[in-house]
């Protein structure tokens, strides 16, 4: 088996945090959505879920961290991207994603986790700059061997968005989601 994100139940329990919250405090100056800074989700402009997002504890990249180390080079990979060697970290876990073709051949947005729950909010495509910056990603030369990056703005930490959707307004995400890919 993997282990998963339960995802929608986490985004189930922010909307009603947020009718709560409306009860007693119609007016909210604004929220955000914080989480591990290495995971994320695929969406592609049809579907705001492609499948159930990984956790960085899963076993896949077990493999695919010392291979990539392997081919890529220690010194490269930290003069590309400055962060800690750690199997867990998203660029490792973009390489083991790279033999699953069908979720890369059909996304449009890979989403570190609060900003999948941005988007569904608000529906922003973006990715928060200091989280990106920890997914190892960003960097020129390196990327997971057979892997493209889908395109995705990258925006301050301080932006705000605009208003969260009325509830009407939010996305239709299935009761349940692919565990594949």
């Amino acid at each position: 088996g993997t282990l998963r994100w339960d995802i929608l139940r986490l985004f189930d329990e922010i909307k009603t945090g947020l009718r709560k919250v409306n009860l007693t405090a119609p007016k909210l100056d604004g929220i955000s959505v914080d989480a591990w800074g290495v995971d994320y989700a695929w969406s592609s402009a049809s579907e705001p879920l492609l499948s159930v997002p990984f956790h960085y504890r899963d076993s896949r990249t077990d493999s695919t961290y010392p291979q990539f180390l392997k081919i890529a080079g220690r010194d490269l990979i930290f003069s590309e991207t400055g962060i800690q060697f750690m199997s867990i970290n998203t660029l490792y876990q973009l390489a083991a994603q790279a033999r699953d073709e069908r979720v890369l051949a059909i996304s449009h947005s890979l989403l570190m986790i609060p900003d999948i729950m941005h988007y569904w909010l608000t529906g922003i495509r973006a990715a928060e700059f200091t989280n990106a910056s920890t997914t190892g990603a960003l960097a020129g030369r390196v990327g997971a061997p057979g892997f493209r990056s889908p395109r995705r703005p990258l925006c301050s930490c301080r932006r705000r968005f605009r208003a969260i959707r009325r509830s009407s307004d939010l996305p239709r995400l299935p009761s349940r989601v692919s565990r594949t890919g």
